[in-house]
């Protein structure tokens, strides 16, 4: 497992390029449908929250909430809720899960891909038996 230290420069260095665009948001948020604000917020900082969060698991409760406190200020952005409002009904409307939810959704996804990997492989080896006839007209078990 991966161990962050205090002072983690990946998870500071997302919330900086996201606080940006969040900032950018803001400033073309007037001219936007809610629709396509939801869009823009989902392409430039959500993605960016959410690619390779799974190594984040186990991590200290504070890079948890910068990254939660990077997710609440784009759905207050996006919904234009003052950012004292509970977020919970602003999340919800923007289908979006507690970043720490999130790690462990993602974790459960990677987990449960493996174990149908696996389960292919082995239906792919198995079904791989094949009953040839040769030459003479004999059946061969080829593997």
């Amino acid at each position: 497992m991966l161990q962050l230290t205090a002072r983690c420069p990946s998870v500071n260095n997302v919330c900086k390029a996201a606080y940006y665009h969040v900032r950018a948001l803001r400033h073309i948020h007037r001219c936007m449908l809610v629709d396509d604000a939801k869009v823009v917020a989902t392409a430039l900082v959500s993605l960016r929250l959410y690619y390779r969060n799974s190594i984040l698991s186990g991590t200290s409760q504070s890079h948890l909430n910068k990254l939660q406190r990077v997710q609440n200020a784009v759905a207050c952005t996006v919904i234009t809720t003052s950012k004292h409002e509970h977020i919970t009904p602003v999340l919800a409307e923007l289908h979006l899960l507690p970043v720490a939810a999130r790690i462990d959704f993602k974790i459960a996804i990677i987990t449960f891909n493996l174990l149908i990997a696996e389960q292919r492989s082995t239906y792919v080896n198995c079904s791989s038996c094949i009953n040839r006839r040769n030459r003479l007209g004999q059946a061969v078990t080829t593997y």
